[in-house]
């Protein structure tokens, strides 16, 4: 009889390891947290392009078309305000009003006008140049001029206009610039959108606008056109 046999020995197994459903819960969580955040951030970067870190990133991804060029028979749909229209429609604005305006103005310009709810605002009347520099790195359009202007018949309204140009014009543009110059903008052959409207501290509305012409757009570290300094 063999004695050295165990009849209930069983051969030897490794042990199960045991499964740690808390780490597979929270790499789960986290995993899904980071898709829901790269859901998020994408349509916070490409639904508001007009805020400077989403301008930005997406200039990196060039996903910003240059400005468009338009025909006045193929401009956008708008209206001609003069100054005083201009002063009362963004001054009875509050503060959260007029951001959300603001926001939407830079934002249809940013797009080319492809997505716009109602009618562009476009600049009529007179005004008269305070102060004018040329564009540099920092700012969204690299080459040109920005004159800052002060609306004749209504002192309330400042108007910064942009004037995006190629270098070899900006000798010309200097000479013509200067404070005092009176800029006037009709109907008939002028298409300056306004594209940014803000409050100042002492009660004024400091509006841009710019005529749609192409131009070369900058990786800008200012928030897009702001230009006072």
């Amino acid at each position: 009889m063999d004695y050295g046999a165990f009849p209930y020995e069983e051969p030897y197994a490794r042990p199960r390891r045991r499964i740690n459903y808390f780490a597979w819960t929270a790499a789960i969580l986290f995993l899904s947290g980071f898709a829901l955040a790269a859901w998020l951030g994408s349509f916070y970067i490409f639904d508001q392009p007009e805020r400077p870190d989403s301008y930005r990133i997406l200039q990196r991804l060039h996903k910003i078309d240059p400005p468009k060029r338009f025909e006045l028979t193929a401009a956008p749909a708008g209206e001609f305000l003069k100054a005083k229209e201009l002063y009362d429609r963004y001054v009875g604005m509050g503060a959260a009003e007029l951001a959300k305006t603001d926001a939407e103005l830079t934002r249809n310009y940013i797009r080319n006008y492809q997505q716009v709810r109602g009618l562009v605002p476009y600049v009529i009347g007179r005004y008269r140049i305070l102060a004018a520099r040329e564009l540099g790195p920092d700012d969204v359009f690299t080459s040109g001029m920005v004159a800052l202007t002060n609306a004749i018949d209504s002192g309330e309204l400042l108007m910064e206009h942009l004037y995006p140009a190629r270098p070899e014009v900006l000798p010309l543009m200097k000479q013509t610039l200067k404070p005092g110059l009176e800029v006037k903008l009709e109907r008939t052959h002028d298409l300056s959108a306004v594209i940014h409207a803000q409050r100042l501290a002492d009660g004024r509305i400091v509006i841009t606008a710019e005529m749609p012409i192409a131009g070369k757009r900058s990786q800008s570290r200012r928030a897009p056109f702001q230009y006072l300094a």
